[in-house]
């Protein structure tokens, strides 16, 4: 299997919307902020997802750029940065 530019571009974008969509399925879901609901295991469940919907969404904006890198200049990766 050979890794390609186009592929692997493909692959984080994949990973950008799998982080989109985790985000809008974990909203209603979410558990009550209150202290009795810290301890339950949908709190836990929730917050594991959140964390793999911030790799997935880090990897993917990191894709994008990536892929703009030429045409966005050294603005876009001040934004980039930011």
């Amino acid at each position: 299997m050979n890794v390609t530019a186009p592929g692997l571009t493909r692959a984080t974008g994949f990973s950008a919307v799998v982080a989109g969509l985790l985000f809008v399925i974990i909203q209603p879901i979410h558990p009550p902020d209150t202290l009795a609901s810290v301890t339950t295991t949908a709190w836990a469940t929730i917050h594991y997802l959140t964390i793999a919907m911030t790799i997935l969404f880090v990897i993917g904006i990191a894709g994008i750029y990536t892929r703009q890198m030429k045409e966005v200049g050294w603005l876009g990766l001040a934004g980039f940065v930011d």
